[in-house]
Formats: structure tokens, C-alpha cells, sequence
């Protein structure tokens, strides 16, 4: 599933009234994010930052998994964004990158940039100090 789709859902109607009909799903059960009419999808945001560097720094963020959907945000600068599998796509000020949940989230800079960030799920608690644990090795309290 490529960041960004949008998978419309039929809408079905039992004697006048609209039946419900379950959410399409990936291949590993997670649903897939919908719309009816691919102009307007939407979440609660649940969980939301900004992230900014200075020119001329070079900046990663640790890949993690997208713990629902979300959009990265890029305010001003430059960045690139990876999935999973490593490849490097550019993306510059002025751009939206859409997550569905499940997606592998990873960006960086080699100049500068301002991002913001909107999820509809939290990440596990844990989960991003697991994640600096595994880079850094352990953080003292």
C-alpha cells in the first residue's frame, strides 16, 4: 500500500436504509484507510509534534512504524522520506505525505527543515524510548 491512496468504499442500502459493511483490510488484517467521494478522509488526531533543524544540520528520525493514520506535515526546507525497504524519496516545504496505520514512518535532512506531525493512535507506551535504547544503548533516568 502506497502512502497517499485513497480506497473508496461502497455504500450499500437494505430497504431505504444504509447497511453497515466492514472497512476493506490489508493482507494483514489492519483496515485500510477510506473514503467515500477520495476528496475528504479524516481522524481524531490522538497524538501530534513539530520537528525543526537549523541549516546546514544534518537530521534523521528514527524509522517506527505509523501507530495509525497520519500525515507528516513539511512546513519549510527539505527532506527526504524512506520506507521500510530503505529508498529515498526528496519532498520540499509546502508538502503532505499521507501514513496509512502500519506504514514504515522514517524522514531526514542533509539541510534543514520544519515538520508537523499528526497521528490518530499514540505509539505503545515504551516504544520510542525502546527505539533510542536501540540506536544510543540504554538511558539513564
Amino acid at each position: 500500500m502506497s502512502p497517499g491512496l485513497c480506497h473508496p468504499v461502497s455504500r450499500q442500502f437494505v430497504n431505504g436504509e444504509e447497511s453497515p459493511q466492514a472497512l476493506p483490510e490489508r493482507d494483514d488484517g489492519t483496515a485500510v484507510a477510506t473514503c467515500e467521494n477520495c476528496f475528504m478522509l479524516s481522524f481524531q488526531v490522538q497524538e501530534h509534534g513539530t520537528s525543526s533543524c537549523t541549516q546546514g544540520t544534518k537530521t534523521h528520525a528514527l524509522g517506527r512504524v505509523a501507530p495509525g493514520n497520519g500525515v507528516v506535515i513539511i512546513q519549510d526546507g527539505s527532506v527526504w522520506v524512506a520506507g521500510q525497504d530503505g529508498t529515498r524519496t526528496a519532498a520540499k516545504a509546502k508538502s503532505i505525505i499521507f501514513y496509512e496505520a502500519g506504514d514504515w514512518v522514517e524522514y531526514g535532512t542533509s539541510d534543514w527543515f520544519k515538520v508537523e506531525e499528526y497521528w490518530a493512535a499514540s505509539e505503545p507506551e515504551g516504544a520510542a524510548e525502546a527505539r533510542l535504547a536501540a540506536v544510543f544503548g540504554p538511558q539513564d533516568s
